[in-house]
């Protein structure tokens, strides 16, 4: 082996270390409790006040997501179910155009397989978005994000990242029982 040769393994295997160093940094990152992005404060919250239910919409999954059980049946499954579980009613479609307001969450999962290692790269994020008035013109409604967060990471499998959009329904059901605290008398 030649000396440039030599010189092109190092480089290679140099960037190969920075990129490791990248993945055990953004996988620390991973374990926060915390999203990555939140438009939850005390204004965001209140307009999770008075909501009846949410209607829950999965937006389209790429096909390279279902081979690691990562579905779209499977994800509004979870959803559901822990909304369920926390007292928060599901709406169907119909039922949904029937209340005020329209709220549907939106629950959402990017994901890109990382080139040279076994891991993949997401963001995952869940939207409220609901019918609003413009304040100027307030015949004129529209559909709004009314209140999200979101969570960015890279993870080694789907199960990770399905975990990760766990966490994220979590922190909707805490800002939700938060904005429509429960009688606690009876």
């Amino acid at each position: 082996m030649g000396k440039r040769e030599g010189w092109i393994i190092l480089i290679f295997m140099v960037l190969a270390v920075v990129q490791l160093i990248f993945i055990v940094l953004a996988v620390m990152e991973l374990h926060s409790s915390k999203p990555a992005f939140a438009q939850d404060d005390e204004f965001n919250r209140q307009t999770l006040r008075g909501l009846k239910g949410v209607h829950v919409v999965i937006e389209c999954l790429k096909p390279e997501t279902k081979g690691g059980g990562l579905t779209e049946d499977r994800l509004r499954t979870d959803t559901e179910l822990k909304l369920q579980k926390a007292g928060i009613k599901v709406l169907s479609e119909r039922e949904n155009q029937m209340t005020p307001g329209r709220p549907s969450m939106y629950v959402n999962i990017s994901i890109l397989k990382y080139r040279y290692f076994p891991v993949y790269v997401y963001k995952n994020s869940i939207e409220l978005v609901q019918d609003v008035y413009l304040v100027r013109a307030y015949k004129i409604k529209t559909g709004a994000v009314t209140w999200s967060v979101s969570a960015t990471g890279i993870a080694p499998k789907f199960e990770d990242i399905r975990t990760s959009m766990e966490d994220l329904v979590d922190y909707f059901i805490n800002a939700y029982l938060s904005a429509n605290p429960r009688d606690r008398k009876g």
